[in-house]
Order: C-alpha cells, then structure tokens, then sequence
C-alpha cells in the first residue's frame, strides 16, 4: 500500500513537472482530472456558481452542482464552503 502511494506520488511530480506540456494539461491532470474542453469548463463554471455562495443557498446548489463532478455521491451528503 505504502509502495502504491510512492509510485503515484513520484508519476503526480513528474506530470507537474513536465517542461514541455502546457500548463492547461498540467492543470487538467492534476486538478480536473480528465483532459478536454468540457471537463475543464463544466468544472470551472461549478466551482465559480457554488464554492463560494455562503448559507442556505450555497448549500443548495453545492448540493445539485458537485455531483456533476463528483459522480454518485451518497443519500444526505452536505458540501460546505
């Protein structure tokens, strides 16, 4: 277990430290987790409409967003700021 989280973390350095990639891969692998136009502004445009909304309503549509990135999540889950 210990040697698997090695080996990612030595692929995740060497991923971000690629000099000939553009930064928008980079950014892609590392934080979005998948490469291409939608993935990159589906993540973007829920980031900027929820993550930053205080109260009820950030709850809310913390709620209905994120599972658009996040996949299955379970039954009651809350998303905080």
């Amino acid at each position: 277990m210990l040697q698997q989280a090695k080996k990612e973390t030595y692929v995740l350095h060497r991923k971000l430290f690629e000099e000939n990639r553009p930064l928008r891969h980079k950014y892609q692998d590392l934080i979005v987790g998948r490469r291409g136009w939608w993935p990159l502004i589906k993540y973007e445009l829920v980031l900027l409409l929820s993550s930053w909304v205080p109260g009820a309503l950030g709850l809310l549509l913390r709620s209905k967003l994120y599972p658009l990135l996040l996949g299955s999540v379970g039954k009651g889950v809350i998303f905080g700021a």
